[in-house]
This record gives C-alpha cells, sequence and structure tokens, in this order.
C-alpha cells in the first residue's frame, strides 16, 4: 500500500525540507517503520489481510523529538481482492500499422478502448 504524504504529490528526499526533521516513522497495528530521511510518499508492505488499519505517520529529529502525527485509516487491496478479479480478453483489430484492443465488456463504468500505433 502506498501513501502519498505531500499535497504537492512525490518530491525527492533532498527536496524536501522540514526544519529539524530527519526521519519519517510509520506506526500501526504493534509496527514501527523508520525511514532515515523525510519522505513524501511511503510504500508498506505485507499487508495480507483486509481490515482497517490505522497508520500514524510523524517526522523526528536527530534527538527523537516528534512531530504531531498524522492518522489515516485504510483498507488495503489485497491478493485476495485481486484473484477474484475476471478481466474478459479484448477484441483486436489489427492492421500492419495499427491495432484497437476493444473491451465490449465494461472495465468500469465506460467502455475500455486502446489504439497503438506501429
Amino acid at each position: 500500500m502506498e501513501i502519498d504524504l505531500l499535497k504537492a504529490g512525490r518530491i525527492p528526499s533532498s527536496k524536501i525540507y522540514m526544519g529539524k526533521a530527519k526521519k519519517t516513522v510509520v506506526e500501526y497495528d504493534d509496527k514501527r517503520i523508520v525511514i532515515d530521511s523525510v519522505v513524501s510518499w511511503v510504500n508498506i508492505t505485507g499487508l495480507t489481510v483486509s481490515k482497517l488499519y490505522r497508520f500514524k505517520v510523524y517526522t523526528e529529529d536527530e534527538y527523537g523529538n516528534r512531530s504531531v502525527p498524522q492518522e489515516i485509516a485504510l483498507i488495503p487491496y489485497t491478493q485476495t481482492e485481486l484473484s477474484t478479479i475476471a478481466v474478459k480478453s479484448p477484441r483486436v483489430l489489427a492492421s500492419p500499422t495499427a491495432a484497437v484492443l476493444d473491451w465490449t465488456e465494461n472495465l468500469s463504468s465506460i467502455n475500455g478502448l486502446l489504439r497503438i500505433d506501429f
């Protein structure tokens, strides 16, 4: 699961300045993930249970002083949900210079269409 931490998007750590902050910390359940830099997003792996997780994210300085934690509650998309998805094969219209893949079954709320030019 990826969580974006800054409204500005994904920014390299070298471009982020947050006062004396040196690390980013993520806590959930009984786990604590420490990232040795201030980051604009985190990738949390190993979430195999589809349940509501409450993540606390904050920064720390070199002395362990914390910023005000921000909390977010999310349910991860797990392998179980992925295995229940069935995507129909597309209809393929090909020519020497292009191919059109057309999903007549809805992928979402609209029909899917992909055109590839060679």
